[in-house]
């Protein structure tokens, strides 16, 4: 999966790279907003790691996305510092049997929900810079938070761990702005770590 990416990383620079560079729409001292959705969440994974299609009540629980932004302020004029955040909620539940404080067996409902904020420092260096369009790699690493509940018939949590073995978070990507407005336009990104794969939304410069 990585050398997928990589492969991808290394495809997509030769391809915008072979665009040149003219009267660049970012240049030193502006400063940009990127509110984002990032593809996908850990609930694309969890059918696929325990096979829990076929469990009796099985679906996924959270959100098929992550929510996130960037900060990003030209120090020269092809290199940014900033920030970048995102949260997730992913999980699943299904229906499990248990025995109640009678003896007496009953269904009830297992759920499982992961929570993660992930919160860097990006390093940006932009080296397509065209009228509209802006073109970057990147590197961010920071702080990660994670929540880990399983309930079961939405009762008092069962087990709740906060916090994980590393709680540190990377991210190494590729991304771009497309300027339709000398201040508004999209932003995309293609990455690995730090949240998903697959990171879109607005574009706003300063």
């Amino acid at each position: 999966m990585k050398r997928t990416i990589l492969k991808a990383f290394a495809a997509l620079a030769l391809l915008v790279g072979s665009m040149g560079t003219a009267n660049a729409q970012v240049e030193q001292g502006s400063f940009m907003i990127d509110p984002y959705v990032g593809f996908p969440t850990a609930n694309i994974w969890w059918s696929q790691t325990f096979d829990l299609n076929n469990v009796d009540g099985y679906s996924t629980a959270g959100s098929p996305v992550s929510f996130g932004g960037r900060l990003e302020y030209m120090v020269a004029d092809n290199f940014g510092l900033g920030l970048d955040g995102n949260y997730a909620i992913a999980g699943f539940k299904y229906n499990e049997d248990r025995y109640d404080t009678t003896g007496t067996l009953v269904t009830g409902e297992y759920k499982y929900t992961s929570k993660k904020l992930r919160i860097m420092f990006r390093a940006n260096y932009h080296f397509v810079q065209t009228e509209n369009l802006d073109v970057y790699v990147g590197f961010g690493a920071g702080y990660k938070y994670v929540k880990r509940t399983a309930t079961w018939n939405g009762g008092n949590d069962d087990a709740s761990i906060t916090g994980s073995l590393l709680p540190i978070a990377t991210r190494i990507a590729i991304g771009g702005r497309y300027y339709f407005h000398p201040n508004i336009g999209i932003n995309w990104e293609l990455g690995a770590g730090g949240g998903g794969v697959l990171q879109a939304g607005l574009a706003v410069k300063f």
